[in-house]
């Protein structure tokens, strides 16, 4: 029987630009665009020069673009700078049921590897559709089980795909696409860590999962080979990724209808700098403030019906929560993410600082925050947002948000994601060259190469 890696490496070497769906072509796009915005807004940050600095200084000039920093580099080291900036903030694009990131390490693989052989747009477009498929393809094979190992999925199948899409680039066949896929499988990493202490480690992994993608198709091209049986063997990356024994894993859903059904078409672009589970709170939040304008002073308690799978990442611990010690660790917090829209007004690329004169209010406020478990929750495919608003002379407003904004259900529009990206770029654009930017990534099928889509 055909390996589930030989499946996807068949079907990787042989998609081209022509046979994807119009909306999936389309939407390929908008990720890149959404990744490169994310790339720039990412290195402006203190992580982001910390990144560039250590992998850049003493490196060499090379081909690929860091982008934001004004500096080329080697291809491998570009897509680390790249993929980590792109994550920082956490603003970067998932795949709902999985909570994998999954633009941000494969378009790092891209465009680093696309600047230095001269891909063609409509090479880069087919490479990303191919390697965000992948990714979420294979997180479909066990939702949520990493999470519940310790092991953060985007680091890990972000690999998967960045490999995928950086063998497409390099024009491996089939047989080196699925070597490369073991060569990754063998240096899976991806602790989950950083959750308790909100470091740095963890906004490395995107970078981290481009680097490795470019590196083991590299080691393949070159004649290095690795396990067929990377995923379902009984020494694959499952087994030993999913600490239970009689864990099921779907692999058959992840090998069924390749190019007819897109399991990229559940990506959720993100329309806040924070962890995907609290976004649709906010927006229930907002939306009674938006009817009932009340202060903070006014509120008595804000209490959130949450799924029991989105608790450990955003919910609990409640001390860590309220009391968050990093700007990261705001971001992944629902208490500190409800009481900053509400005190704040709004979540943009410069939320969550701790500098804020205002923080005290809203530290004070997220300790009104309350949560428990709404056992009627249990599909990971509907992120929902329930939050219950009681004021402190008694009166109480509700609402619910059936669907994160930024999913299939509740999408944000062409006109949000360009506004998105000319905020995120507008340390390196003025309003007009962003713009001409972004409508020129539109047209990426049409480009001779990514030249002039990064600086």
């Amino acid at each position: 029987m055909t390996s589930l890696n030989a499946t996807l490496a068949g079907w990787t070497s042989t998609l081209a630009c022509e046979a994807l769906p119009e909306d999936v072509l389309h939407d390929t796009k908008l990720r890149i665009a959404d990744t490169i915005g994310l790339m720039h807004a990412g290195a402006a940050t203190r992580f982001g020069r910390s990144v560039a600095g250590a992998m850049l200084d003493g490196a060499g000039a090379g081909p690929s673009t860091a982008v934001g920093t004004g500096r080329k580099a080697p291809p491998d080291l570009a897509a680390i700078v790249n993929g980590a900036a792109a994550h920082v903030l956490e603003f970067d694009d998932t795949h709902v049921e999985t909570a994998i990131h999954v633009s941000s390490p494969v378009v790092a693989a891209v465009l680093a590897i696309a600047e230095a052989r001269g891909a063609s747009g409509r090479d880069i477009v087919a490479a990303v559709a191919a390697g965000n498929e992948v990714t979420c393809r294979l997180g479909i094979v066990a939702p949520g089980a990493l999470h519940r190992n310790a092991y953060h999925p985007t680091a890990v199948f972000g690999a998967f795909g960045a490999v995928h899409a950086a063998g497409k680039l390099l024009g491996l066949d089939a047989t080196r696409i699925a070597y490369a896929t073991g060569i990754v499988g063998s240096q899976s990493a991806g602790l989950m860590a950083a959750w308790t202490d909100g470091t740095d480690a963890k906004s490395m992994h995107p970078g981290w999962s481009a680097h490795c993608g470019i590196m083991s198709a590299r080691l393949a091209a070159g004649g290095v080979t690795g396990p067929d049986l990377v995923f379902e063997g009984p020494f694959g990356f499952f087994r030993s990724h999913v600490q239970n024994p009689t864990a099921p894993f779907d692999y058959a859903r992840a090998a069924a209808a390749l190019g007819q059904t897109w399991e990229s078409r559940s990506i959720a672009f993100k329309p806040y700098p924070a962890g995907h589970f609290v976004h649709a709170f906010v927006d229930a939040l907002l939306a009674i403030l938006a009817k009932h304008p009340l202060r903070p002073e006014e509120i008595a308690r804000i209490h959130c019906p949450i799924a029991d799978f989105m608790v450990p990442l955003v919910a609990e611990p409640v001390e860590k929560k309220l009391a968050p010690a990093t700007s990261w660790h705001c971001r992944v917090s629902l208490h500190w993410s409800l009481a900053e829209a509400m005190v704040l007004g709004k979540l943009d690329r410069h939320a969550y600082d701790l500098e804020h004169p205002r923080v005290a209010e809203i530290r004070a406020l997220a300790r009104k925050v309350s949560h428990e478990i709404d056992a009627t929750q249990t599909n990971r495919r509907i992120w929902r947002g329930h939050v219950i608003v009681t004021t402190t002379d008694g009166r109480v407003f509700e609402h619910i948000e059936h669907h994160n904004r930024g999913s299939a259900e509740n999408p944000l529009s062409e006109a949000d994601l360009r506004a998105k990206f000319a905020s995120n770029v507008s340390d390196s654009y003025a309003a007009a060259e962003a713009s001409a930017l972004f409508d020129r990534i539109l047209r990426l099928e049409s480009q001779p190469s990514a030249a002039g889509l990064l600086t």
